[in-house]
């Protein structure tokens, strides 16, 4: 602390704990007289300041006397708010430019920093009240920040307004004269107002899709608003408005009013103009959020420099080495065909890398000025530096050529030459080496706030060193893999020649011109091709080594600090007592300044607190079902005989500990060791305490414990305690406030019945027992022993008849259900129980018992039960009670992901600081110990029946059962946006919540609107519950301002009142929801750490005791920032156990990805201070982010990943952020193939936004080169290279193709001699063919980028469990085909990146994290996967067909193949009883509907999954084709793109039919040309001007068929009126243009003469040329907005639209029924008619493993659910069957029993197969031809097809 911090006098009355209660109401009166804040808001703010002066005072201040104590708290806060160097408001007021602006008018002294002045008055007032001054400045400060809303995310514009608000309350006369206006009204709302309608608009009328509406509730949607239809460079977002408020210049601007400028009036008047001016005159755009890839050569331009440097330096010498002789590089002679030497050329030629550096960065400058406008004069002026660099790069190359080609002397050519390429090869190193690792921003531009946190010299050594190592390795293996080899291909491909000496064909001129033009372009097309491919390896290698050299550095970091399985001398548990003791029971306190820690001592000996905690742990898993009571007795410490043969602790041979130590790894010598503490007992009861033998034998692995999830938590406890980075913890009493904060949205509460018993595949309470089958058993012989589930209830209901008790069956404790219920009663009676009380009753017949023989028949009785005693009957309870269905849905939801388990596993913090806070009490020590150790196991039980009884829980404070008195240093609050618009039921489930853990300190946050009929609109309330607030100061009743405009209308939780009621600006929810919840709830903030959780996460006691641990960590380091004005630790992770992993293979499969990143991914990226901010579970220091604009972003859209900009905005602010390992936090991940997808497009459109953002521009501008590639490759860099993955394939393929097609002859490009079976040209140069068969086996080398993905989670795997489980692991997933799903992943990932760059597509999408057991139609699954996966991996596959087909055998095109496949099959291969029979067959006749049949669309309110369940609402044209054509109109984002980006996507598709049609061209045979132009290759071949021809089929038949049925549609929909009739004629159009598809088809393969390969390529042709005519028709003749849902609607009932989106008659002969048809006939109808074949084809290739004997159950059983309950029953009754003489009865069971019970369609069945079989022999058609037809009968075919002029 500060030597000058004032002392604080003690006023009257105060209390002497917190001295400053006393004078917080007075200064809150004042404030509220003065600017008019509203008094609840006040009052919570006054709160939040108690708690913070109450935390710093025990956590920092703990050794000094009370009031010096409270003194050094309100000084370190008005530190960290007002003055102190890591304020957020002193580094305004210091910014030059702000000081000079804001200090002109008043301060005239030149010789003085007026802002440096202007601190120092404020942090040197008076003594006598400079605590009241302090308090009276923060003060200010949070009242201002806790009305602002929205305004929050701008933490400029809150400093000026505090700024403007302190010279009032200093300077002005009267400060409280009464004439004051409500601060919300006068500031706020103003403000508020222009953002929300920058973003929303007053509608109209409601809006017609979904894409433009929000969730209603606290929105503007509820408002009477809808998003308005503009991108974010025309929208003025949180940044925008808060840089105007950073520049100077722009805040003298400001004109209040009579045309004054603000800043010139005196400053005492500042505040009250605020009021008058006109802010929408001066809201401005500072930064062009426009959406393109060239943000990323803006952002990184140094990457790429560095990257094009390298490239350009290796290559031009290997290309020089190939196309000239061996001997011209050095020799004077002059090359062959020239009139020049080469000689000493390869000097110049090494230099062009400087050129391509000098050009990029000259490009990035230009691109840079049209983004950042205020940046275009210093944008320019580095720009011009640029174009000079790289003039000299150029001009030197000339003089080099030009003493090249003779000007130059001859005995003078050769010294001239080697010395200009000297000096062009030293100004280009010279070039890159400024360009890319000396320049960050070309000067002049300012970033006034930009300050990154200071590295320590080992983080920059490591950091350089690690990129060093990796480029000496890149440039090493890149040179010899990628570029070496590089040279003959390029020779090869651009030296052939087309040989058009002779005459030319006797066809058109055009078709000849057209052949001479692409023959000789080919080759320099195929060069070019290779060069990209190339490049796009090069950029590849860079994460291929940066990937090896991250996993070995956070490998060697886990083994350093002890994470990891590879030091087993540390005896993690032989020593586990004494670690305990060490880093759990043993604390330190922070003394005064150059002090050391003191250790603090307990009042019970240190070997009862130990064991005391490890009971305490061990009895918790009990009581969760992990443990069974065996176990548990050999893992308790407990008090036995001194006689006992067992271990005993004797306490007087324990050596008492020094009174101080320095740190805490000397404990180990400060503390006795295992062997020590087994000679110790009790003196003063005269008891031994007993050692348990669990330590000594987990050791060696021969532990007790067998459950993988108990063993897993005790395992990873041990070895974090030996992990060198866990500091000493801090005693209870000295922590500081922390509040943990969880979001909730419509995430589930509480597990419904109906949704334990939803049958969509596979019953979900049955997966869950079949996964954690030994908590189920345990959990129903826990039940037994409560006395509601033994047969005598223990509440009396009002009604007798509710209270039955079944007769005992055999399975009324076994945890499987009855064999007799099947599948639709248990829907039906979920659906009953689910909503509430039952309302009718359900017969159900007992089984007969097993001694009775199967056929005896069924109990001749049946009995009426209430249908929630029927489902407690299946459960297997004995009396009916609603107890046993809380307690059911409970143990679901603790093993689900459900707000429940994670507010349960937050309150272990609750129980691990009441537990450790009792044994530091002396009052409290000993009763402790007695509780939690009992006495002997054996004689004396009744201490162990009691310590495991159902009821101890409840009295020892812990949650399974009861409540927890709440702890003052953990507040619990939950954000739940959408409460007030829960259901009752979900109220229901918030209450059981609340009245479980009411008394915890838990706090609920919401919304609330309430309409005001006067003034027709809608006023906004933000609501904290709680039982109470213990920080709560009582204010005037007449201080501030009324918010109360009446009654809540929204009830509390149960057990809790409402606290605060803050009356908001407007709807608060102006982004995508999660950051505006945090930012609503922040307010209700209390302590200095804030940790973050989702509701999907959980938390243990064992992990809450090390809670400690972290607080001292952000303590300490809060402490020597303030002490040594460094940068803060503001965000400390930790790492997270995906409990999800053992819940199937995607959720095994998704949890390693995020178990890899949450270890030792984040361990590398903190060591090299790359970490940022990832939401959860992060600890953050309140105050620093409070103050830089919160703990997220709020633009929408732009802000999709809210988290990660919080983090960059810390980072660029100079806050550290690190990473712990010695704590972990449970959570849950996406479980789903389309819930895992579904996330993963969240993430690549999220990335998308960052991109284009102004957070990573500033970032990958300015940080040194070291860290930004760190930064690179850890966040953008990975997606980028998910692009270049896909891109590389793509090019591959395509250079393969081409280089099959063009293979070196002398024939020139025209095949006329094929080799064998293939059209490969046979050539006369078979070095030049083997030279590049061997190029493309070796670049099929570089894919291995996709298998290295596999190395982090191999290795983390390894350190941490071994090598067994990591293979074992690994070769399950992959046997389980889990790299398909990674090829997926990839594809997605980088098809949403590149779609959200190109249009607004970014949105929040709810995952849905539920057990992934039902099975999607294949309509969904072809809706939501058909662009972005299938229909690129057909794409692909069948160019690799083609390739196949042209090349001889190569085993490694098998890897490419398997990536292609992967993409077609994969959402059929993971989507569970996807080859069951009847609902395959079932699923076809449907898809077969929703392809052919006109839908009506749907409703625009209703959501996509409930409409997508009613066949009657679906269609393709809603789910296919309406996103297919907003994707090129930018609809889909809800604004329309511009005209060029339109035109570039009709250019897209245009170029995919060229690169199909041009080796088409060289590959199909003229059986009918001239011999001239087989020999000269001259002329265009005519089949393919019939491939082209035939193509357009399918769009000319759709024509027709429109145009017929229009006048059907017309008649009856319109004359007639009757659209049922008028629709349907929709199936057979449809269904005939899908025919003339199929035939289209069959006549290219027989126009190219059934030639495999060109068939393939033909077929290929037609598909993308109509795709190329639908997007010209999508761009050119574009739909408006409203009308893309019902449009194709109506015009097939017939009744026109007009441009409104209504029905009107006049519309008939409109411009809008002739688009509608014309889009209809050429877009629509061909692009439905081929999705109808492809469909087609790929239900021929799902098929396939069909045959495969019980197929369907592996797949679905062992594949996909890792878990098979049919076969466990089966097992059980075999078992059952062998020990009785009974005979078998009806069976287990089976949930799959219904669905096979159900009618069978064998119609659909044959009319499949049928359809199979067409299509197989279609797609094996040209192989049968060419086997089954001769030659001549052949060339007929296509001489009738392709020759017919």
């Amino acid at each position: 602390m500060d030597s000058h911090a004032p002392p604080l006098p003690t006023a009257p009355g105060a209390n002497a704990a917190d001295p400053w209660r006393a004078m917080l109401p007075a200064l809150a009166s004042s404030l509220c007289d003065t600017f008019g804040f509203q008094r609840d808001s006040l009052a919570n703010q006054c709160a939040l300041l108690a708690s913070l002066l109450a935390s710093r005072a025990a956590a920092r201040y703990h050794h000094l006397p009370v009031v010096e104590a409270a003194s050094a708290a309100i000084w370190s806060v008005h530190q960290e708010y007002i003055v102190g160097p890591n304020s957020a408001y002193a580094r305004w007021v210091s910014d030059p430019v702000i000081a000079a602006t804001v200090f002109r008018s008043h301060d005239t002294d030149a010789d003085h920093d007026p802002a440096q002045k202007h601190l120092a008055r404020l942090a040197t007032s008076a003594s006598e009240s400079a605590s009241f001054t302090s308090l009276s400045h923060v003060l200010l400060w949070l009242a201002i920040w806790g009305e602002a809303a929205n305004l929050r995310f701008c933490p400029e514009w809150l400093s000026f307004i505090f700024h403007c608000a302190l010279c009032k309350w200093e300077l002005a006369n009267n400060p409280g004269d009464g004439s004051r206006t409500e601060f919300l009204e006068a500031i706020v709302v103003p403000a508020y107002s222009i953002l929300r309608d920058a973003v929303f608009k007053k509608a109209e009328a409601a809006p017609r899709h979904r894409s433009d509406s929000v969730p209603l509730g606290a929105t503007a949607a509820s408002d009477g608003q809808v998003p308005r239809l503009r991108d974010h460079e025309d929208t003025l977002g949180y940044d925008d408005w808060n840089d105007g408020f950073g520049d100077g210049k722009w805040l003298a601007s400001i004109v209040a009013s009579e045309n004054r400028r603000l800043l010139e009036l005196p400053p005492g008047d500042w505040y009250d103009a605020l009021q008058t001016v006109d802010w929408r005159r001066f809201a401005r755009k500072t930064f062009l959020e426009r959406r393109s890839l060239l943000h990323l050569l803006v952002n990184f331009r140094r990457v790429w420099m560095l990257h094009a440097w390298t490239f350009m330096t290796l290559l031009p010498p290997v290309v020089l080495n190939a196309f000239l002789p061996p001997s011209a590089a050095t020799a004077d002679d002059l090359v062959p065909g020239t009139s020049y030497s080469a000689a000493g050329l390869g000097f110049v030629i090494w230099g062009f890398g400087g050129l391509a550096c000098a050009l990029i960065h000259a490009c990035s400058c230009i691109i840079e000025s049209s983004h950042v406008p205020r940046t275009r004069w210093h944008a320019a002026k580095a720009t011009a530096g640029a174009l000079a660099l790289a003039a000299v790069n150029i001009l030197l190359p000339g003089l080099a050529a030009a003493v090249g080609f003779g000007f130059f002397p001859r005995p003078l050519t050769r010294v001239v030459r080697t010395f200009t390429g000297l000096l062009q090869l030293a100004l280009s190193f010279y070039t890159g080496y400024y360009l890319v690792f000396r320049w960050s921003s070309h000067p002049g531009k300012r970033a006034p706030f930009f300050s990154l946190p200071a590295r320590t010299t080992s983080a920059k050594r490591l950091s350089r060193s690690l990129w060093m190592l990796i480029f000496a390795f890149k440039l090493v293996f890149g040179y010899l893999w990628i570029i070496a080899p590089l040279g003959e291909p390029l020779r090869i491909a651009t030296q052939r020649s087309c040989h058009t000496n002779g005459p030319l064909s006797d066809g058109p001129q055009v078709y000849a011109a057209a052949g001479v033009f692409l023959c000789r372009a080919y080759g320099g097309f195929t060069a070019a091709s290779i060069l990209l491919l190339s490049y796009t390896f090069w950029h590849l290698d860079m994460f291929l080594w940066w990937t090896i050299a991250s996993t070995v550095c956070g490998f060697a970091r886990a083994i350093v600090d002890g994470n990891s399985l590879m030091r087993p001398w540390q005896g993690i548990f032989s020593r586990l007592p004494e670690r305990i003791l060490s880093k759990i029971v043993t604390t330190t306190e922070h003394g005064p300044e150059s002090a050391p820690l003191g250790r603090h001592s307990l009042p019970i000996p240190d070997i009862l607190a130990v064991g005391t905690v490890w009971n305490r742990i061990v009895v918790g898993m009990y009581h969760q079902y992990l443990l069974s009571r065996d176990q548990v007795m050999s893992m308790l410490f407990y008090r036995g005989s001194s006689n006992s043969a067992a271990t005993v602790l004797r306490v007087d041979e324990f050596p008492d500990p020094p009174a101080t130590s320095s740190s805490s790894s000397s404990s180990q010598d400060r503390h006795a060791s295992a062997e020590q503490l087994s000679h110790m007992t009790l003196v003063a009861s005269r008891e031994a305490l007993v050692y348990p033998s669990y330590f000594g034998a987990q050791e060696d692995r021969s532990a007790l414990v067998e459950h993988s999830e108990a063993n897993r938590r005790l395992r990873f406890f041990a070895r974090s305690l030996s992990m060198s980075g866990m500091p000493p913890p801090l005693p209870v009493r000295a922590l500081p406030i922390m509040t943990v904060l969880i979001p909730h949205f419509a995430e589930t509460v509480l597990l419904s019945t109906h949704e334990l018993f939803r049958a969509g595949g596979v019953m979900q309470l049955k997966y869950l027992q079949s996964i954690a089958p030994e908590d189920w058993t345990r959990f129903m012989t826990a039940s037994a022993e409560f006395s509601d589930m033994s047969g005598v209830p223990v509440h009396q209901t009002q009604d007798p008849a509710h209270q039955v008790t079944f007769p005992p069956h055999s399975w009324s404790a076994s945890p499987s259900l009855p064999p007799t219920l099947s599948s639709p009663s248990l829907l039906a009676l979920g659906s009953a129980v689910g909503g509430g009380a039952p309302q009718s009753t359900w017969v159900y017949s007992p089984p007969p018992p097993p001694s009775v023989s199967s056929g005896s028949g069924a109990s001749s009785g049946t009995a009426a039960v209430p249908l929630q005693d029927a489902m407690l009957h299946l459960l297997g309870f004995r009396t009916a009670h609603p107890t046993a269905v809380q307690r059911v849905r409970k143990w679901a939801s603790a093993r689900t992901q459900t707000l429940w388990r994670t507010v349960h596993g937050v309150m272990q913090y609750q129980c691990a600081l009441q537990h450790l806070g009792s044994l530091e009490a002396p009052a409290t020590a000993r009763q402790t110990a007695e509780m939690w150790i009992p006495r002997d196991l054996e004689y004396e039980s009744g201490d162990l029946e009691r310590l495991l009884s159902p009821a101890a829980i409840a009295s020892t404070m812990d949650v399974a059962e009861g409540t927890i008195p709440s702890h003052p240093k953990v507040k619990v609050t939950l954000a739940m946006q959408q409460y007030a618009q829960m259901s009752a039921a979900e109220h229901a489930d918030v209450d059981e919540l609340s009245r479980e853990f009411s008394c915890s300190g838990l706090g609920f946050a919401w919304i609330e609107a309430v309409s005001d009929a006067a003034l027709d609109r809608r006023s906004y309330y933000s609501v904290f519950a709680a039982k109470d607030d213990p920080f709560a100061i009582d204010l005037p009743a007449a201080s501030g301002s009324c918010s109360d405009d009446g009654v809540a209308l929204t009830r509390p939780p149960a057990g809790t009142r409402i606290c605060y009621r803050i009356k908001l600006p407007g709807p608060p929810i102006l982004g995508d929801g999660k950051s505006d919840n945090q930012n609503t709830s922040l307010i209700y903030q209390r302590g200095d750490i804030v940790h973050l959780l989702d509701a999907n996460q959980d938390n243990y006691f064992e992990e809450a005791l090390k809670v400690r641990s972290v607080m001292s960590h952000m303590t300490r380091s809060a402490v020597a920032s303030e002490e040594l004005n460094t940068c803060p630790l503001v965000i400390l992770g930790t790492r997270e156990h995906i409990f999800s992993e053992s819940q199937g293979l995607i959720g095994n499969i998704a949890a390693g990805k995020e178990y890899v990143f949450g270890t030792l991914t984040q361990r590398v990226m903190a060591l090299l201070n790359s970490r940022l901010h990832y939401g959860h579970p992060d600890y953050l220091n309140f105050t620093f982010m409070q103050t830089r604009g919160g703990v997220s972003k709020a633009q929408r859209g732009l802000h999709l990943n809210e988290d990660v900009f919080a983090g960059m905005t810390a980072l660029s602010r100079g806050g550290d952020i690190g990473h712990a390992e010695y704590i972990q936090v449970g959570k849950g991940r996406d479980l789903g193939f389309s819930s895992v997808l579904t996330f993963t497009a969240k993430i690549g459109a999220g990335m998308a936004e960052q991109i284009i953002s102004r957070d990573h521009y500033h970032l990958g501008t300015r940080l040194p080169v070291d860290w930004l590639l760190t930064f690179y490759y850890t966040h953008t860099g990975f997606h980028v290279t998910n692009i270049l993955s896909v891109m590389a394939i793509q090019l591959f393929v395509v250079v393969t193709m081409l280089l099959a097609v063009y293979l070196p002859s002398d024939e020139g490009v025209f095949c006329t001699t094929p080799a064998n079976r293939s059209l490969m040209c046979s050539s006369t140069n078979k070095h030049d063919r083997e030279l590049l068969l061997a190029w493309i086996q070796q670049g099929l080398l570089a894919f291995v980028v996709y298998f290295i993905s596999y190395l982090p989670f191999f290795l983390q795997l390894v350190s941490e469990f071994g090598l067994a489980h990591a293979v074992l692991r690994l070769g399950r997933q992959i046997a389980c085909l889990a790299p398909v799903f990674e090829c997926v992943v990839t594809q997605v990932y980088a098809t949403s990146l590149l779609t959200n760059l190109r249009v607004k597509a970014a949105k929040y999408l709810a995952t849905g994290r539920r057990l992934a057991t039902s099975r999607a139609s294949f309509s969904t699954l072809w809706a939501d996967y058909h662009r972005t996966v299938i229909e690129p991996g057909l794409c692909m596959t069948a160019t690799l067909v083609a390739v196949a087909l042209q090349l001889p055998a190569m085993p490694p095109l098998a890897f490419i193949a398997f990536i292609t496949l992967s993409l077609i099959i994969a959402p059929f291969l993971f989507n569970p009883r996807q080859f069951a029979w009847p609902e395959l067959v079932a699923d076809f006749a449907a898809t077969m509907r929703w392809l052919l049949l006109a839908r009506v669309a749907a409703m625009p309110g209703k959501p996509k999954k409930q409409h997508q369940q009613q066949q009657g609402t679906r269609g393709w044209a809603r789910d296919v084709e309406v996103p297919r054509h907003r994707l090129v109109t930018g609809y889909s984002g809800g604004f329309e793109v511009s005209l060029w980006t339109r035109l570039l996507a009709v250019g897209q598709a245009w170029a995919r039919v060229a690169l199909y049609v041009w080796p088409l061209s060289s590959l199909v045979p003229v059986p009918c040309a001239s011999t001239a132009d087989l020999r000269f290759g001259g002329a265009l071949p005519v089949p393919v001007l019939s491939v082209l021809a035939l193509s357009l089929v399918p769009a000319m038949v759709s024509t027709a068929l429109h145009l017929s049925a229009l006048v059907w549609v017309v008649v009856w929909g319109s004359v007639l009126r009757q659209p049922a009739m008028a629709r349907a004629a929709a199936p057979v159009v449809h269904a005939v243009t899908a025919l003339s598809v199929w035939l289209t088809w069959l006549a290219l393969i027989a126009a190219v003469a059934f030639s495999p390969a060109a068939a393939v390529l033909a077929v290929m042709v037609a598909v993308q040329l109509q795709r190329a005519l639908s997007t010209t028709v999508y761009a050119l003749v574009r739909q408006d907005p409203p009308d893309a849902r019902n449009v194709t609607a109506a015009w097939w009932s017939g009744q026109p639209m007009a441009p409104s989106g209504g029905f009107s008659a006049a519309g008939a002969l409109g411009w809008v029924w002739i688009r509608e048809t014309v889009v209809a006939a050429l877009a629509h109808g061909p692009e439905r008619a081929i999705d109808v074949c492809v469909v087609l084809v790929v239900h021929a290739l799902v098929l396939v493993p069909i045959a495969l004997p019980h197929w369907d159950h592996w797949h679905t059983r062992h594949m996909l659910l890792w878990s098979c309950p049919q076969c466990d029953a089966k097992k059980a009754t075999t078992q059952s069957s062998t020990a009785s003489s009974a005979p078998k009865s009806s069976g287990a069971y089976d949930p799959d029993a219904p669905i096979r019970q159900r009618g069978s369609d064998w119609a659909a069945r044959l009319i499949l197969v049928i359809i199979t079989v067409l299509v197989w022999v279609t797609l094996l058609l040209p192989v049968i031809a060419q086997s089954w037809i001769s030659a001549k009968q052949r060339n007929w075919v296509v001489g009738i097809l392709g020759c017919s002029r």
